[in-house]
């Protein structure tokens, strides 16, 4: 039986994609890494980049279309970026169910860790979730959180003992990629880990749970929920368990990026 061959695509390797192209090689995630971008010169040095040293990758380079019918803004946090995700299903002929980003992956990421540091443990140690819209919408979802399976208010930590420890921590979390940019000038290594993850999960099929942005057809648009995440893409919705006041925030947040994407529509 033939071997089954996996290819992830990078389209454009500004910091980002070239951070993404370096951790799936490290990482040998993919049989075959396809490169595509329209300036030669940044699309040719990525295989030098790496030294040779390709983990047995195949790297392959391609020249992109001179116009593309996605407009995609150079604002990460823009209302027209955010509209790429509702035009990908249509222009890409894929179900909804793969076509997804990696939404608040990141900002979870973040939460749990800067939670393990202010508890003194491992950060495999906590379950706990960011969700909704990546930037100032995004809701940390403490009702739900654990720390080694005992739910964060039983564990009683002197670092979240109150409402405003919880609040505190939140908001260095929301703001943490404003910190890093500010020191080193990018965050693209934190961003490529978490595709490396999504990438994993799905050609792997090892229906990790993640917090990654997908279609949510009660309201018409994407933004994160828990997902698992296996070859064909998000292959189950899971219940977020949330409270009535994380719900309240997740629905405003849904509502106003509705109504934004459906104003960005109608100018375009």
């Amino acid at each position: 039986m033939d071997k089954h061959i996996s290819c992830v695509a990078i389209i454009g390797v500004g910091q980002v994609g070239a951070a993404v192209a370096y951790t799936l090689i490290s990482g040998s995630v993919a049989d075959e890494l396809l490169i595509v971008d329209t300036r030669a010169e940044w699309r040719n040095g990525q295989p030098v980049r790496y030294g040779g040293n390709h983990r047995g990758v195949k790297i392959f380079l391609r020249d992109g279309p001179n116009k593309s019918r996605l407009s995609v803004s150079q604002h990460g946090d823009s209302p027209v970026r955010r509209q790429r995700d509702e035009a990908v299903p249509e222009i890409s002929g894929l179900p909804p169910s793969q076509v997804l980003g990696s939404g608040t992956f990141l900002d979870t990421v973040r939460l749990r860790g800067l939670l393990a540091d202010k508890a003194g443990v491992t950060q495999s140690s906590i379950d706990l979730h960011v969700l909704g819209i990546h930037g100032d919408a995004q809701v940390a979802v403490w009702s739900t959180a654990t720390v080694d399976g005992i739910p964060l208010e039983k564990a009683a930590l002197p670092c979240m003992a109150s409402e405003a420890d919880k609040v505190a921590l939140a908001h260095e979390c929301q703001n943490r990629s404003r910190s890093i940019i500010a020191t080193k000038g990018t965050t693209s290594y934190g961003i490529a880990s978490v595709v490396s993850s999504i990438c994993t999960s799905i050609l792997q099929d090892r229906r990790n749970v993640c917090p990654v942005s997908h279609f949510q057809p009660e309201f018409g648009c994407y933004f994160s929920l828990p997902a698992v995440l296996g070859r064909m893409g998000v292959v189950q919705r899971v219940p977020a368990g949330l409270s009535a006041r994380e719900n309240e925030a997740i629905v405003e947040s849904a509502k106003e990026l509705k109504s934004t994407l459906d104003r960005v529509q109608e100018r375009y």
